[in-house]
């Protein structure tokens, strides 16, 4: 496996090659990607070594260059997939602080790293722009640790903030007696901040009541604890083995795929740009934004070429800076090789061949929603949960699942909706998926109206599919498999539409799936109709006075 690994510090950036297990073809680039991008691009080009690289990693602790290094990656490894490091990761130390949003992606690198190299307990200390030290007890928790200025901030500013001190050079032995300027700063250098690593590791030590082992990294680790009589390891690129490391052990973040290609026949228009928020945000904004808190790293969209150019500079270019975005086109003559779209046929096919269209494009365990649906907090993090531990497991057949939501709290009032309509088993697991397209609500309860001569009787309490669904890339070799036959049994029907629920049905039937549903008390509230919008506006304009979301989003 060959990764691209790369650590953005405060005053440079170290990229490097991660291949086995072992970290080689590292370029240390001072300054960043702003000040430095052509050496940023011929160091990833060197990493790589005109070799393919299955991925990269990217650990920062500058968030506003993020978006810079994803499209960098994406230019020069061809597309390759970009995974951004957080405290949100499956990892191989267990996080056990109070915000572990707060906590510097090398930081954590540090941490994994050096567990896996070196074992816990253990102290890192990274002597970069700052000296942090972070520890790992013996159950491997990461518990904290302590941070002070780092070497070239002291010298730095004493150059800066002095008439006469001049700039220090930090290499070479340490002179007995400061017979010098440069000498007695480098002797306060070096010796000082030995017995400020002494110091912090004998108090974080006997804090924990344990004996650490001490790894150290970073540009001036060995110059400033060499021969200070501590037993210490010198690891010069621990983060960046680290950030491999984690790359392997929690695969890549979960992708959102939003299906956002229809343009509302019913509603008219493209409501997918329609504003409902009190700074002019989207529900699609309130999506993303609850996906991105519960932990997916990644965008795609699944929208119509004829207005790609509308959708990427009003939707997606606002997440660019926050999250890795891509696109996916459907489109009619997406079809399998040898099959035609027939001449009577302009209807889109349905949601299983949208999300089928994603077929190249996602390569991690992803979430399907629509585009025009809000779905809530509590729906996103249930299914992020699930998608970086069940699904993400070993299993017999592949495991998906679908969030449910009571069918009486999804209905329109201006006209039917389509829903579909679930049967749990006592094990959580999903038994059928019943579409029902003409739901509507009446006194009593809700009916549906696919044949009107003979109306379904339902009670509103059934869990009900919104098209929230958790599934893994083994769907879409289930889809290539099964798009053929069900072309030739609606061949003579061009309104005909392939939903996915439909497909998961089948495959829960066929014992080729196994398909949990995760029920949530969250708020679903989406526009079907026009009339359904000043309705929407009021629901989010509560969830804000609440303190559920901030005024503005982005």
């Amino acid at each position: 496996m060959r990764m691209v690994v790369v650590d953005v510090g405060n005053t440079s950036t170290s990229i490097g090659l991660y291949e086995n297990g072992r970290v080689s073809r590292v370029s240390r680039v001072k300054g960043g990607i702003k000040e430095e991008p052509e050496r940023c691009a011929k160091a990833l080009r060197e990493a790589a070594h005109g070799g393919a690289v299955c991925g990269a990693v990217l650990g920062s602790v500058v968030p506003n260059v993020n978006a810079d290094w994803i499209q960098l990656v994406q230019r020069e490894q061809g597309g390759c997939r970009l995974l951004t490091v957080d405290a949100t990761l499956p990892m191989d130390v267990t996080v056990d602080y109070p915000d572990p949003s707060s906590i510097g992606a090398d930081r954590l690198a540090g941490a994994c790293g050096g567990v896996r190299r070196y074992g816990a307990p253990l102290i890192v200390a990274d002597f970069g722009t700052a000296l942090t030290f972070d520890v790992v007890t013996p159950d491997r928790r990461y518990v904290g640790g302590a941070i002070t200025p780092g070497l070239p901030l002291m010298t730095d500013y004493l150059y800066e903030r002095t008439a006469l001190l001049p700039r220090v050079v930090l290499e070479g032995p340490c002179p007995e007696l400061g017979r010098s300027t440069q000498q007695a700063m480098r002797i306060g250098a070096q010796i000082g901040y030995r017995g400020i690593v002494r110091e912090i590791v004998t108090y974080l030590s006997a804090s924990q009541d344990c004996t650490f082992t001490l790894v150290a990294t970073g540009g001036y680790a060995d110059w400033a604890l060499k021969d200070s009589g501590m037993a210490f390891t010198f690891d010069p690129d621990l983060t960046l083995f680290g950030l491999g490391c984690m790359r392997k052990v929690m695969g890549m973040k979960p992708t959102v795929v939003i299906l956002a290609a229809g343009m509302g026949s019913r509603y008219g228009g493209l409501k997918q740009v329609d504003p409902v928020g009190p700074s002019g945000e989207t529900i699609m904004d309130y999506s993303v934004y609850d996906a991105l808190r519960a932990g997916f790293g990644r965008i795609v969209f699944v929208i119509r070429r004829d207005f790609d150019e509308i959708f990427r500079t009003t939707i997606g270019a606002r997440y660019a800076r926050a999250v890795e975005v891509a696109y996916a086109y459907q489109s009619l003559d997406d079809l399998p090789e040898g099959m035609s779209v027939p001449a009577e046929r302009t209807k889109p096919w349905g949601t299983a061949h949208a999300i089928r269209a994603a077929r190249e494009v996602v390569d991690t365990p992803f979430a399907a929603i629509n585009a025009d649906d809000f779905y809530g907090r509590d729906a996103f993090q249930q299914l992020a949960s699930f998608l970086n531990t069940t699904a993400a497991g070993d299993a017999a057949k592949p495991r998906f699942a679908m969030v449910g939501y009571r069918l009486d709290q999804t209905l329109s009032g201006h006209g039917s909706v389509a829903r579909g309509i679930c049967d749990v088993g006592p094990d959580g697991l999903l038994v059928s998926v019943t579409e029902m397209t003409q739901l509507v609500r009446v006194p009593g309860g809700v009916e549906n109206r696919d044949d009107p001569e003979r109306p379904v009787a339902l009670t509103g309490a059934e869990r009900v599919s919104m098209n929230l669904w958790g599934f893994t890339p083994a769907l879409f070799d289930a889809l290539e498999c099964r798009f053929p036959a069900w072309l030739v049994a609606h061949a003579d029907n061009p309104k005909a539409e392939w939903y996915i629920p439909f497909v998961v049905d089948e495959m829960i039937h066929d014992g080729a799936a196994e398909v949990t549903m995760l029920p949530t008390e969250s708020a679903w509230f989406g526009v079907t109709y026009r009339e359904d919008k000043p309705r929407v506006v009021e629901a989010v304009r509560q969830l804000v006075a609440a303190g559920e979301y901030p005024e503005k989003l982005w």
